[in-house]
């Protein structure tokens, strides 16, 4: 068996053609793009690039490669379902917050939903707060279908019978 070697759209665009669609992809604007690299005429000249069929179809390949899939999401819902505040913060023996560990917001910083510092006449004071693990922890259990939701469907006040195909009636 011989292998075949896929050749990707973007990689066969210019490189000025694949500085766009990155441009694209970040902005989600055809003309910021433009601006971004510079083009004289930034609103035209990326409508213009914005036609080519080869732009499209590398702006469509890219988007699939940079989509979440299902395995990502459940890792993430994972992730903030077990994450805990003490990974990201340093407590004094009050267990008030001294300070931020750098290291493991630059690694798992999509766990922290919000920061905050406030100063007061005789003190300061820092607060985290991460995204809600119940919440995470219900998704998930929806993911697996733990939970099984009923639903009473009635017409008017009568009950609605279902007899399925093959089904005989009961005398």
């Amino acid at each position: 068996m011989s292998e075949q070697t896929v050749v990707r759209v973007f990689d066969s665009l210019s490189p000025r053609y694949r500085r766009f669609v990155d441009a694209y992809l970040e902005t989600w604007s055809k003309t910021e793009a433009g601006r971004r690299l510079n083009y004289a005429h930034p609103a035209q000249q990326a409508c213009r690039l914005f036609k080519k069929d080869k732009i499209q179809a590398a702006i469509r390949e890219r988007m699939q490669e940079m989509a979440m899939g299902a395995d990502e999401v459940l890792l993430r819902l994972r992730q903030m379902a077990g994450a805990n505040i003490n990974d990201f913060v340093n407590l004094d023996r009050e267990g008030h917050i001294i300070s931020i560990k750098e290291d493991a917001l630059q690694e798992r910083g999509f766990l922290v939903k919000k920061i905050t510092s406030s100063e007061g006449l005789n003190s300061s004071s820092l607060g985290i707060e991460l995204y809600d693990a119940q919440a995470a922890l219900v998704q998930l259990g929806r993911c697996h279908a733990l939970f099984t939701d009923k639903t009473d469907i009635t017409s008017g006040r009568e009950k609605i019978v279902v007899t399925l195909k093959g089904e005989d009636e009961k005398p």
